[in-house]
């Protein structure tokens, strides 16, 4: 969990060799997040805030609407879908493609 943090603070992720000489940097724009019900902590709120594009998948309409208000001082809502992945029953998740 504290490393995926620290990517997503940092927004890079160097691939190292076995000596630990950096082989690659790789350098992200976007990010795709699909907390738990809880919704996102505010650490990782903050620092998906800092991403151009984001795709939040959400299971809990209350904590989508929590972080959105969040999400609305830095970010435009383009896209919104409907996922019914659980037919049949009361479940569904909100898809949610923020610039």
């Amino acid at each position: 969990e504290d490393f995926c943090k620290k990517v997503l603070q940092k927004k890079v992720y160097e691939l190292r060799d076995k000596e630990g000489n950096t082989k690659m940097q790789l350098s992200f724009g976007c990010t795709i997040v699909d907390p738990p019900r809880a919704g996102l902590d505010a650490l990782t709120l903050r620092a998906v805030q800092g991403y151009d594009h984001v795709l939040y998948v959400s299971c809990n309409p209350e904590a989508l609407k929590r972080d959105l208000d969040a999400f609305l001082a830095t970010h435009d809502v383009c896209r919104l879908v409907l996922l019914d992945h659980f037919p049949f029953s009361a479940h569904a998740e909100v898809a949610v493609h923020l610039k």
